[in-house]
């Protein structure tokens, strides 16, 4: 009986190496991330005109986001979702891009960042004449584009 205790424990400890692995490759629906820029491009417009807030939270790096993060990202994409995508471009992000919210002290990147992906509606400009527009983070997470966010340095 100690034997199937230990081979049990052994499984669950591998399973548990495992998971994180897994998780950056592939979604919880089973949707594969994307591995080529065109994969991501095509993912996100798919996403958005489909108002698939499920596949978009996939593409997302949610590692050290707390509730609150949670909830002001997903409101955000939300409000994405649904609309006339008219461009997506993926733009390289500077090095020291993210520079001065770093500087702080208070808040990073949850994963390195190397561009800077540009959703561009396909609606009519602002009364400031600004085309409306998101734009996300993305890095390479075991070979996968993902969204990455800013973060608190420390946990509260």
């Amino acid at each position: 009986m100690a034997l199937r205790s230990k081979a049990k424990i052994s499984a669950s400890i591998l399973l548990a190496l495992c998971l994180p692995a897994l998780a950056a490759t592939s979604s919880a629906f089973g949707r594969e991330l994307p591995k080529t820029e065109q994969e991501l491009i095509d993912q996100v417009r798919t996403a958005i005109t489909k108002g698939d807030m499920e596949t978009i939270s996939d593409l997302i790096n949610w590692q050290g986001a707390g509730e609150m993060k949670r909830r002001i990202t997903n409101f955000q994409i939300r409000h994405s979702l649904s609309r006339p995508v008219r461009s997506i471009t993926l733009e390289p992000f500077p090095e020291d891009g993210l520079r001065e919210v770093e500087a702080r002290g208070t808040l990073k990147a949850n994963m390195p960042v190397t561009y800077r992906l540009r959703v561009v509606f396909d609606e009519a400009a602002d009364e400031n004449g600004a085309t409306p527009a998101s734009v996300f983070l993305i890095g390479k997470m075991n070979d996968a584009y993902r969204i990455a966010l800013i973060i608190a340095t420390k946990p509260r």
